[in-house]
This record gives C-alpha cells, sequence and structure tokens, in this order.
C-alpha cells in the first residue's frame, strides 16, 4: 500500500493543475469537480490546530527549498541546483519540452545547456514566491514568479527583452529533506 501513496500524490497534482489551468481560461469544473473542492476545504476547516502549526513549519521548509533554488539559479549554480532536486525530477521548459531526468549528472547537463549561453555577470532573475498548497504533509505544489526585469544578456552579445516565468515546482519529502519532484515553467511576456 505504501507505493501507491505517491502515485495518489501525482495523481493530485495533476487534477489540481488541470482545476487550476480551467479556471484561468475561464472554463467551469464539472459539478462533481466542483463538489470535490467543497469537500476539501470542509476538511480543510475541520482539521486541529496542532495541523495548522505543522502546516506553518511545513510552509517555512517549503519556501526555504524554493528560496535555496532561486540563489542557486541567479547564481548559475547547476550543482546546488541538482541537490535541490529529487534523484529523479520531471522538468517542463518554457517551450512545453518535457525532460525525465533520473541522474545528478543528467540534472546539472539540464541546467548546463541554458547557463552556458548566458553572459553570468548581465543574470539577475528575481524571484517572489506566490504560494504554496499542500496535498498532503508530505507533498506540496509552489507557485513562484521568477521575473526578468533587465531581460537576459547572451555570451555572443544578444539580449532576450524583459518578461517573466511562473516556474510551478511539485515539492515532496520522504523521511528527509525537501526536495523539487516536478518543476513547470511558462512564460510570460511583460508589457
Amino acid at each position: 500500500m505504501e507505493f501507491l501513496r505517491p502515485v495518489i500524490t501525482v495523481l493530485r497534482v495533476l487534477f489540481l493543475i488541470a482545476d487550476l489551468w480551467a479556471v484561468t481560461q475561464g472554463v467551469v469544473a464539472p459539478p462533481n469537480i466542483a463538489k470535490n473542492r467543497e469537500r476539501a476545504l470542509r476538511f480543510d476547516k475541520e482539521r486541529t490546530t496542532h495541523s495548522s502549526l505543522s502546516s506553518t513549519i511545513g510552509d517555512r521548509r517549503a519556501l526555504q527549498l524554493i528560496q535555496g533554488w532561486c540563489s542557486a539559479y541567479e547564481q548559475l549554480n547547476l550543482a546546488r541546483i541538482a541537490e535541490l532536486q529529487a534523484s529523479e525530477v520531471e522538468i517542463v521548459n518554457q517551450f512545453g519540452d518535457l525532460r525525465r531526468l533520473s541522474t545528478r549528472k543528467d540534472q546539472e547537463h539540464f541546467w548546463a545547456e541554458g547557463f552556458d549561453i548566458i553572459q553570468a555577470g548581465e543574470f539577475h532573475p528575481q524571484c517572489e514566491t506566490v504560494d504554496v498548497v499542500f496535498i498532503n504533509p508530505n507533498a506540496a505544489v509552489v507557485h513562484t514568479k521568477v521575473s526578468y526585469p533587465h531581460g537576459i544578456r547572451l555570451k555572443g552579445g544578444e539580449r532576450i527583452p524583459p518578461y517573466s516565468e511562473i516556474h510551478t515546482f511539485v515539492i515532496a519529502r520522504n523521511e528527509g529533506p525537501w526536495l523539487i519532484s516536478g518543476h513547470n515553467v511558462t512564460k510570460q511576456v511583460l508589457p
């Protein structure tokens, strides 16, 4: 039965992402999804104060993980980013390409591909965590806005104009530290 927990967690994340997408697209959720959402909200209200205390601790640890990722990202520290990821991680980049990375070497190589074209001294992303949604005490979805207000200068002299991204992290822990197990990037153009 223990093997079902990660599967159920992934399914919950997928349903949450689909529900969030539907809301942003103006699609009304079918009645059974709305009923499930209402039931989940009632369940959340019925939790004890000890549960909210543990979620506060969980919030802080989740935020620390994402702040660590943001710091490593700003420093172009691919080894540190890989340390903050689970041993197997799935990343969907801003172009919609899915990458399943199952080794630290693969993870570092993925980040090196992007970092190799950036002019290091000219890279100044700004991270702002928007929210943390706990699926259960050991899994959460974190939305972080990463902005590039001055654009990105590339090594060849070209410059990518200012834009921002929403990074959706799926984080989890299994009797250890919180780690990133999924990462989705959605590009937004700044006005």
